[in-house]
């Protein structure tokens, strides 16, 4: 059993035709009166953007294609010969870093005079102050607030390890990496940071639980297969109250739209505006041939910037001269400053590289897919963080960011051991087997 819209080439294909349209065909007016930007994309551009889809779509599907019927086994083999006491140390190892990053920035905080009054009114929605507390208080400090990252390993391993051998071994860490993340949404306007821990939870839940119960049958089979048509309800009612201290409260209260309005419009803004911007970002910046949009990490951590920039000594915003902001504080809203993921790829290879590259991707996420529905270590680990860039891609492309590194590389080289361990723990049992053979022929 498979749910359709966890299918990447679905999922995409779904948002893309209708969001890239929706971007183009709202009027000019629209755009400069709700979001305060001037219309950029166009014709050309639209249909670049679902190109960029239709690539990603048709890898994914090759990518997920199975070889072979898989063969039936029991509900719960997948638990057999994986190193559960290594799953469980890395959990906790990964809540203390979770906790520690947490700690040291807010403690930078503290050190800059944030005090409890600057929080209250962050917290209660007082003008400026979400403001202030993000580029003020809670600066990013780099390597620190890679820490608090690792909460994205927390989330899937406190999942599968809840589900196997009770959740009271995770339980109390996985409440408090949430509850961390959601302090964090709301003193530093940064909605992500709960949606990268909820969103893999969510993915790992629906395999190993929905899609492996009896129950999976009827009305709740339907229920389940249908969640993309009430999911956009659920969405707009979370952006809401997110969106009430963020800027209702702070900014747009008493104007000409009412609450629903404003929150309506905000949302739709939020996708259409990023597709809008990256057609901006494609008018003034030629492609690099440099995977500075693709690979942005490689950019901003210590051990790799020095090296990029060594390698591309001519990109001329590779030292720290990142002209993104510039370009949107001059072209566009920097209120909505999301970039847009499909053209991303345009930007650092060219057009026919750019098809390259979501082609590349789509079959890698196809193939994570496949080995998530198989529940191999592989698809159980990494495939829910996947997911995670697959959602967003209309406004940004997340596995190019640092925040998914920590996760990508942990959960990979984790499946690594489980799948060493399993293969050499059926080793051990066919080498048994062939003892126990020998010895009664002997």
């Amino acid at each position: 059993m498979e749910v359709w819209w966890l299918h990447p080439a679905w999922i995409v294909a779904l948002m893309g035709f209708v969001l890239i349209p929706a971007a183009y065909l709202i009027p000019d007016w629209m755009y400069r009166e709700y979001w305060r930007t001037p219309k950029r994309i166009d014709l050309p551009t639209m249909n670049l953007c679902l190109l960029c889809v239709t690539t990603f779509a048709a890898g994914a599907f090759a990518g997920s294609t199975r070889p072979h019927a898989a063969a039936s086994e029991n509900r719960y083999a997948w638990t057999q010969d994986l190193p559960w006491p290594l799953l469980l140390r890395v959990f906790t190892w990964s809540f203390y870093l979770t906790v520690a990053g947490y700690v040291v920035w807010a403690g930078s905080a503290v050190v800059r005079g944030v005090n409890a009054q600057i929080i209250l009114g962050a917290i209660t929605g007082q003008k400026g102050a979400l403001d202030v507390m993000k580029e003020q208080y809670l600066v990013t400090i780099s390597g620190v607030t890679t820490l608090t990252q690792f909460g994205h390993i927390g989330a899937v391993l406190g999942g599968i390890i809840g589900i196997v051998h009770g959740w009271k071994h995770v339980r109390g860490k996985l409440s408090i990496i949430f509850l961390l993340a959601f302090a964090r949404a709301l003193l530093n306007s940064e909605r992500l940071a709960v949606i990268e821990l909820a969103v893999p939870l969510a993915v790992v839940l629906i395999r190993l639980i929905i899609l492996d119960s009896p129950r999976m049958v009827g009305l709740f089979r339907l229920a389940v297969l249908a969640a993309p048509a009430y999911a956009g309800g659920v969405l707009l009612a979370v952006f809401a109250a997110t969106e009430y201290f963020r800027s209702w409260l702070n900014f747009y209260a008493g104007g000409k739209l009412n609450f629903f309005q404003f929150v309506s419009l905000r949302l739709l803004g939020y996708y259409v505006t990023a597709i809008n911007n990256g057609a901006l970002l494609l008018q003034r910046i030629e492609p690099t041939g440099a995977p500075f949009f693709t690979g942005h990490f490689l950019w901003r951590f210590p051990l790799t910037s020095g090296i990029m920039g060594a390698m591309y000594p001519d990109l001329p915003f590779a030292n720290g001269d990142d002209p993104y902001m510039t370009i949107l504080g001059v072209g566009a809203n920097p209120e909505f400053n999301n970039g847009d993921g499909y053209l991303m790829p345009v930007l650092d290879y060219g057009i026919l590289g750019a098809l390259l590259y979501w082609l590349v991707m789509g079959l890698v996420c196809g193939w994570l897919y496949r080995l998530y529905c198989r529940k191999h270590p592989l698809g159980l680990f990494v495939y829910p963080v996947v997911f995670v860039g697959i959602a967003e891609m209309p406004r940004i492309i997340y596995w190019a960011e640092g925040r998914a590194i920590p996760a990508f590389v942990v959960l990979s080289l984790l499946s690594y051991i489980c799948v060493r361990s399993r293969s050499r723990a059926q080793e051990l049992k066919m080498n048994r087997v062939y003892l126990l053979g020998e010895k009664s022929h002997a």
